[in-house]
């Protein structure tokens, strides 16, 4: 048998030493799992908060830190059928799968519940910041590989082909390296399988290799997979060897599943790929050009795990599938299905978990769970890490300490606290690190578009109906999230998202109104037609807050301004009850917005408008590649003006035939030329009433 192999002594000698802990381990003595966090008593409201966290059973690292709650309850999605069948969605022996989707959406739970599920190994590029995870893979990317004095890390012009020597040099020096990591993972599970075989396995013995890999310091406090994974490295096993030794291993677990667990499909996941695919970007490639570490790491571990009954899960933020697109990439599976907490019977479900009864039930907590959903509805990390900081408090003062936490991510102090927030005394707690906005002054488009997002929201009613984008940028920078699961729509609709990018965008004086930031700036916006005319509508409401002489506010540089131009005007809502017009003034305020636009696609929906607003001062009519935008205005002598605005692209044709396509432009924004589109007799007969005592 191969590992008899003299060469291999030093590496099963290593593995020897962890037969033991191992064995507690598949008890589950052995794990820092086994550590309940307990709050202090001093630091409670109450003995029976105390009590309350006690029965929790929260798991912690060390007996000092936070709680885990990443950790809390692991194999709990198996047991609720809308989490289960995400989990089978990404957990799919059919086909390997990449999973992306913004940070704190709750890729890495997802990971780890379906590990529960399921046999498998858990890799991470990047060891996050619970410390949760073997350095084995981290210790490759940032180490081993770039300071190889073998490697090349920038090639040469000349070098940079697929067939050059020094890429030959780095790809065969990254499949020694992640050929070691893997075999290194594979004998301990082995010898975990052999353990445990002993006896009868259970489902629980698939959690307690999952928590032996995520905390794997259960030997002498020393990471046990990295240790092996030197062991390898140093020994003088052949390339040879190593590949005989990974194929005897793969077979050998194969055997035992055969025996012990039938049917048992294998995993390989892979978390937080989008270190990797950042990585040493120049010292690979292939016939279609450069790629990251990423790509070798995968390469490496399928051309092992071919033989066996596996499938690999990759995850991240951010995973170009520009890398992926030969043919033997194509039939991966390419998914964001992580859900969020947008529904807030969710939402409450989860928090009252960890809530005290007594709390939870009160006046108080009834509006702290009112509170933590309009804050914190999104991605699920933004109400765990909430969750978190009250347990840590013993629940002492939860609406100062949210107050606390969003000023903290958007350094903004809410006021929806009120009566709550001044029967509670101030509380520390850690610092939070919100969503880095210097990515904003970097991308000038990315900036631009926000900026038009946070016009639609002081605008429009975005609240419960948020805009969707198709750019993965938005996810990458963490400022959106894919609310799909196919990675087509992107919602960027997250009170803290929103708020922390408002008031860094108002303290670069970057957010002000300003005629001449907005035409240098419209350049860069996704949508310039609707950037045009959403700037026009919050312009048109900021100048009539107020009574304005017409023409102060609208010029008529080529006719003669109508009499009613030298009156002051205000802007009005008209909407209808019964036969009664009630006349609505608009004195719109960004500190107290409301929904200013309605917006539609459809002629007939603006005769609807007009016959009845619902109190919204504007209507902006989309149709092709124009969008034309009416409100109302009252006089002085109590004369209603209905006006219509489109921007109109300046043309390189001659004048007459520019008239010409104003006059069109025109004719076309007019009741008459509404109606041309608008077929349906009923419509037709309502004009008068539409326009009746509204427009003249």
């Amino acid at each position: 048998m191969v590992y008899y192999r003299q060469e291999l002594c030093e590496i099963f000698s290593r593995l020897e030493t962890m037969r033991e802990p191992l064995e507690k381990v598949a008890d589950g003595t052995a794990t820092y799992n086994s550590l309940t966090w307990n709050l202090r008593g001093d630091f409670a409201s109450s003995t029976d908060v105390v009590e309350h966290i006690r029965k929790l059973s929260i798991p912690c690292k060390y007996r000092s830190t936070q709680p885990l709650l990443v950790l809390h309850e692991p194999g709990r999605f198996q047991s609720e059928p809308e989490l289960n069948k995400r989990l089978d969605n990404i957990f799919t022996p059919e086909k390997n799968t990449f999973l992306v989707n913004s940070s704190g959406t709750g890729k890495t739970r997802l990971l780890y519940e379906g590990l529960c599920k399921h046999w498998g190994l858990f890799f991470t590029a990047a060891v996050d910041t619970f410390g949760l995870g073997s350095v084995d893979v981290q210790s490759v990317v940032n180490q081993r590989l770039p300071y190889d004095r073998y490697f090349t890390a920038v090639l040469n012009d000349e070098d940079a082909t697929s067939d050059s020597g020094p890429v030959l040099a780095n790809i065969a020096l990254a499949y020694r390296r992640f050929s070691e990591t893997l075999l290194a993972r594979l004998l301990v599970f082995k010898l975990y399988i052999e353990i445990v075989a002993k006896g009868e396995i259970q489902e629980v013995h698939k959690r307690r290799w999952l928590l032996a890999q995520l905390q794997p310091y259960f030997t002498n406090g020393s990471d046990v997979f990295a240790v092996l994974q030197t062991t390898i490295r140093t020994s003088r096993v052949t390339d040879a060897l190593l590949i005989d030794c990974i194929t005897q291993c793969i077979e050998d677990i194969m055997n035992l599943f055969r025996r012990h667990s039938p049917g048992s499909h294998f995993f390989v996941v892979l978390d937080e790929a989008n270190a990797a695919s950042e990585r040493l970007g120049f010292a690979f490639r292939s016939v279609h050009g450069p790629h990251p570490v990423l790509k070798e790491i995968i390469k490496t571990w399928q051309s092992h795990l071919h033989t066996m009954s596996s499938t690999m899960v990759v995850a991240g933020t951010w995973i170009p599938n520009v890398h992926f697109q030969e043919d033997n990439w194509k039939e991966w599976r390419w998914t964001s299905s992580t859900g969020a907490f947008d529904n807030f019977e969710d939402q409450r479900a989860y928090i009252l978990k960890y809530m005290p009864r007594d709390l939870a039930f009160s006046a108080s907590g009834q509006h702290l769970l009112h509170r933590m959903w309009v804050w914190l509805r999104g991605r699920h990390r933004m109400t765990a890490a909430f969750i978190t900081i009250m347990l840590v408090d013993g629940f002492r003062s939860p609406h100062y300490l949210l107050n606390r936490y969003i000023q903290m991510f958007t350094d903004f102090w809410p006021s929806d606290g009120g009566e709550f927030i001044r029967a509670e005394s101030p509380r520390s707690c850690s610092e939070l690190d919100g969503i880095p906005m210097g990515q904003l002054e970097r991308i000038n488009p990315l900036r631009v578009n926000m900026q038009h997002l946070l016009f639609k929201h002081l605008i429009a009613d975005y609240r419960f109906t948020p805009p969707l984008f198709h750019e993965i940028g938005w996810v990458t920078t963490a400022f959106g999230r894919f609310s799909d699961d196919a990675m087509t729509c992107v919602s960027v609709d997250e009170s803290l998202v929103l708020i922390a990018v408002a008031q860094w965008l108002l303290e670069e004086s970057y957010l002000a109104p300003d005629l001449d930031h907005f035409i240098s700036s419209r350049s860069f916006a996704d949508e310039t037609l609707s950037y045009d005319m959403d700037y026009v509508a919050f312009a048109v409401a900021l100048c009539f807050r107020r009574p304005r002489i017409v023409s102060e506010v609208l010029s008529f540089p080529t006719i003669t301004p109508p009499n009613w131009a030298s009156q002051r005007a205000h802007l009005v809502a008209l909407r209808r009850e019964g036969e009664n017009v009630i006349e609505d003034t608009i004195e719109y305020s960004p500190e107290k917005p409301s929904q200013l636009v309605f917006y539609t696609s459809i002629s007939s929906a603006v005769l609807d408008w007009l016959k009845d607003s619902h109190g919204v001062p504007f209507c902006m009519h989309t149709r092709e590649a124009t969008a034309t935008l009416y409100f109302i205005l009252e006089l002085e002598d109590s004369a209603r003006i209905c006006l219509s605005l489109r921007v109109i692209s300046n043309s390189e044709d001659e004048d007459h035939e520019e008239s010409a396509a104003i006059r069109t432009a025109v004719n076309e924004m007019t009741p008459l030329g509404l109606l041309k589109e608008v077929r349906r007799a009923k419509i037709i007969e309502s004009v008068a009433y539409a326009f009746s005592g509204r427009c003249f």
